[in-house]
């Protein structure tokens, strides 16, 4: 068995669940009220702007985070708004794909100046480029770590501002 954690690894814990109500709460708010948008649906339109525009329906539960319930109704919400529609996965039948909208494109594009100023602000101003180089290698080990008995379902690039923001 592994040892219990120690104090500062409880505080490591604490301060993460604070800064992720804290991070998430601002840009929901900045999101809502710049662009009706809540951050769920922009992190939907990201995570598929970041795969290429389609993405499979339980890869997207997993990059969101989310259970695949929580996602199909979360999906179903956006597509009734017109931003994503579903089609059943070409390369296997059995499966759904969620794809981007040109207006969830559109929609995406418009919100991310707000998103990442926000991210920034809440976020960003607080670290060194060494310091969120750092925390960004330390989150990825341990999020590895978690998912080392899941199997991959494909490697996903780093998002960049550039890809987050701009059209290719």
């Amino acid at each position: 068995m592994d040892r219990l954690p120690d104090d500062a690894r409880i505080r490591v814990w604490q301060g993460l669940m604070r800064v992720h109500a804290d991070v998430t709460a601002a840009l929901d708010a900045a999101l809502m009220g710049g662009h009706r948008l809540p951050l769920s649906w922009y992190q939907v339109l990201v995570e598929l702007r970041l795969a290429g525009g389609s993405m499979r329906m339980h890869r997207l539960a997993e990059t969101a985070t989310l259970s695949r319930s929580a996602t199909t109704r979360l999906v179903d919400r956006i597509e009734g708004a017109g931003l994503v529609e579903r089609r059943v996965c070409p390369e296997d039948r059995r499966g759904m794909e969620v794809l981007l909208t040109e207006q969830g494109r559109k929609v995406q594009r418009s919100a991310a100046p707000t998103a990442l100023r926000g991210l920034q602000q809440h976020l960003g101003r607080h670290l060194t480029q060494e310091q969120a180089e750092a925390l960004a290698e330390l989150l990825a080990k341990i999020a590895s770590g978690q998912a080392a008995s899941c199997p991959a379902d494909g490697e996903r690039e780093s998002p960049s501002t550039a890809t987050v923001v701009d059209d290719h």
